[in-house]
């Protein structure tokens, strides 16, 4: 017979999972110490059958990590850099080489999730990325109202101190005009 590892692993994650506070990649630790000493079977099958989303998962995550590094430390090295030729060289050009060009930056433009860089993209493209911005501008003012509503009435109390599941669903539909995230 041949296993779902797949279903088998959710099974063993929700398992896996406290009630209480945790912490992820602890729990993440934890488990694969587990699955290793008891069942590296339910392991080995699941990374093979998540070989392609695991890979496009680490490929956007180092994507944004690029963009977050150029933003941040690319700058200070390349102008450290450019300073140093500028030193040797007194050419005021060398320094121009700082400046990283943000036509280089890419985005996602459409619902298949293609990327472009911002030279090569087009007016609908730019639109695309724009109508994202404003779906998450205008879920992130909806839920930092909502969450702000409950600190004022939780204060150092816990929610389930102060309120019940269908109050606090009551309250989260009242300020977001949808039903809250289950767990």
């Amino acid at each position: 017979m041949t296993r779902d590892y797949l279903a088998e692993m959710n099974e063993t994650i929700n398992a896996a999972l406290p009630d209480g506070d945790y912490v992820v990649p602890v729990v993440a630790h934890d488990l694969v110490e587990k699955l290793v000493a008891n069942d590296p079977d339910l392991l080995r099958g699941w990374c093979e059958a998540r070989y392609e989303l695991t890979l496009a998962d680490f490929i956007h995550h180092k994507v944004k990590n690029r963009r977050s590094v150029s933003r941040e430390s690319l700058a200070r090295t390349a102008f450290a850099e450019a300073a140093r030729d500028f030193a040797a060289s007194a050419d005021a050009s060398a320094l121009r080489k700082a400046v990283r060009s943000p036509f280089d930056a890419e985005y996602v433009v459409d619902s298949a999730l293609l990327r472009r860089k911002v030279r090569d993209m087009t007016g609908p493209d730019h639109l695309f990325v724009a109508d994202g911005y404003a779906e998450t501008e205008q879920t992130a003012a909806l839920l930092k109202s909502f969450h702000r509503a409950v600190a004022k009435r939780t204060g150092g109390r816990r929610t389930g101190e102060v309120f019940t599941e269908e109050t606090y669903r009551a309250m989260y539909r009242s300020i977001t005009r949808r039903d809250p995230e289950a767990a």
